[in-house]
């Protein structure tokens, strides 16, 4: 029989083809039934692998976030205290719910060498009891480095007559900052955060009438442990 022929009748036999055939000795025909039994096996097990790849590929892009969202951290609330996001400054944070409210909102940016004025357009203001507020804002960082911006920031109100009496280092939401405390800025207790997230430069103030330093500082330092940057 021909090579080619051959080769055509042993695919039969392994296919289940009846009927003897003469010139193909038992021994070849059974070896060529289990040689085309283990192809047949070798692709069965390459799909199920494909298959199994397939599946495990889907099921990591569910845990990946796709089809089931990936765990968001939780803000936990403080008692007494209520949220505020900003959505032009990309933070949240929490204040005291009693006689404290969000007075004004931020419309937009700081330029740079605006001070963060109470009530401005570029100025999330919180305003409590007595002559209490805070106040949040940003400009561009323009390359600065935390010094630096500390430092503009404390040049922005000296020629009104504002004299720094300490710079202490600390962090808000991770991020290195510098406080810079003020007896008297515009007639008012300072205490003013400094810091850079991203490409803004952040002031974080707290102003009070003199006097009350030391209830101020306490409420002040929990604020600045609910300030989360969001964005």
């Amino acid at each position: 029989m021909h090579e080619a022929a051959l080769r055509e009748r042993l695919r039969d036999l392994a296919d289940g083809v009846p009927g003897p055939d003469p010139l193909i000795p038992p021994r070849v025909a059974g070896r060529a039934r289990r040689r085309m039994g283990w192809t047949a096996v070798s692709v069965g097990v390459a799909v199920a692998l494909v298959a199994a790849g397939a599946f495990a590929g889907v099921r990591s892009l569910t845990r990946a976030g796709r089809l089931v969202p990936a765990p968001q951290p939780t803000l936990r609330p403080v008692p007494g205290f209520t949220f505020y996001t900003s959505s032009v400054y990309g933070y949240t944070m929490q204040y005291p719910d009693r006689e404290w409210t969000v007075v004004n909102v931020a419309h937009r940016p700081l330029s740079p060498g605006e001070v963060p004025f109470v009530g401005t357009p570029g100025v999330d203001t919180y305003n409590g009891p007595e002559r209490a507020d805070m106040v949040v804002a940003a400009q561009p960082a323009n390359g600065m480095t935390l010094q630096e911006w500390t430092a503009a920031a404390i040049q922005e109100v000296q020629p009104d007559g504002c004299h720094p009496k300490s710079t202490t280092a600390l962090t808000v939401d991770g991020e290195p900052a510098n406080l810079v405390v003020y007896r008297q800025c515009f007639g008012l207790y300072h205490r003013w955060v400094t810091l850079l997230h991203g490409d803004r430069a952040f002031h974080i103030v707290w102003l009070n009438n003199p006097g009350t330093e030391a209830a101020d500082r306490a409420l002040f330092d929990q604020v600045l442990a609910t300030f989360t940057f969001t964005a």
